[in-house]
Order: C-alpha cells, then sequence, then structure tokens
C-alpha cells in the first residue's frame, strides 16, 4: 500500500511463505490493517475491530512462523511474543469496548435497536 515497489515486496514474501494468490492476500491484508486502525483509533466498531485485529495478528504470526522462531523477536526471524503483547492489548478494547468520547458512543443514538450490539 506504499507504492509498487513495497507492494510487490510484500507479494514476494507472501509467496515464499506459500500464500498465493499473494496479490490479493497483500490487499487483504492492507484492508484488514486500516480497517481495524480506524476502528481502535475513533472508536467505531470497537469490539469487532479489536476481535479482528488479534484474530489478524494471530493468524500473521502464525502464517509468519513466527511461533517456531522462538521468543526473541529481535531474531532475524522474529519471534512471537512481540504480537503477544499487541494481541493482549488489543483483546483489552474487545473487553471494555470504545469509551464515552468514542464514535460508538454517538452511533448508540441513531442506529436501531438491533444492531447496537455492534456500536458498544
Amino acid at each position: 500500500m506504499a507504492g509498487p515497489e513495497q507492494f510487490q515486496i510484500f507479494v514476494d514474501y507472501f509467496i515464499s511463505e506459500g500464500l498465493n494468490p499473494a496479490a490479493p492476500m497483500v490487499i487483504l491484508a492492507g484492508v484488514i490493517e486500516i480497517a481495524v486502525s480506524i476502528g481502535l483509533v475513533f472508536g467505531l466498531m470497537t469490539r469487532i475491530a479489536a476481535v479482528g485485529g488479534v484474530a489478524y495478528l494471530f493468524f500473521a504470526t502464525l502464517w509468519g512462523h513466527h511461533f517456531s522462531a522462538g521468543y526473541v523477536w529481535v531474531l532475524p526471524n522474529g519471534g512471537w511474543e512481540f504480537s503477544a503483547i499487541w494481541m493482549a492489548v488489543i483483546f483489552a478494547f474487545a473487553l471494555t469496548g470504545g469509551s464515552k468520547i468514542s464514535v460508538d458512543t454517538l452511533m448508540q443514538k441513531i442506529v436501531p435497536k438491533g444492531i447496537q450490539w455492534a456500536f458498544r
């Protein structure tokens, strides 16, 4: 998402990890990262964004072979603990939801009762 050269680097990496078709997977990863970021920063469907972020990090760590690399994240192949810390931090948002100044709070007043669960 940062230009054609960077996109190709990620496509090549995804191919080396066995994720095919690689280009759509890179686009999907970018869209997920942007959606989760917007959800957590603005508090828009915070709990859904947090659960999606934790799932994304888990599978990225799994498919990137970081669990088998060991504990030290500064190794060339990286470890799993940096992702685990981020998963724990993001999961806290899944438990707590958005704050009083989040978009979720504003949306609860205007969305139909049937979908208010998404904005808590």
